[in-house]
């Protein structure tokens, strides 16, 4: 049988693994709009609009260039 203490630190390496330092940190990112709103769906922005992106180490300043509602699909041998 598990101790209290052994609970109680499962709970917290569960809780940490989802924590939003954690996520980011394996490579998913946060993006708002120039009014710091979410940016949830494509239906939020339009071609040309700026989106800042908050990375795990950093963040970008970027222009929509592009909508596809289908999701963005790899571009062949452009990026490495």
């Amino acid at each position: 049988m598990r101790s209290f203490k052994d609970n109680c630190r499962s709970i917290d390496d569960k809780l940490l693994m989802v924590s939003p330092e954690a996520v980011m940190k394996r490579g998913y990112s946060y993006c708002r709009d120039q009014e710091g709103k979410p940016v949830t769906s494509f239906r939020r922005v339009a071609v040309d609009d700026k989106i800042d992106i908050i990375l795990y180490e950093g963040g970008l300043e970027t222009r929509v260039t592009r909508i596809d509602p289908h999701g963005i699909r790899k571009s062949e041998g452009k990026h490495e």
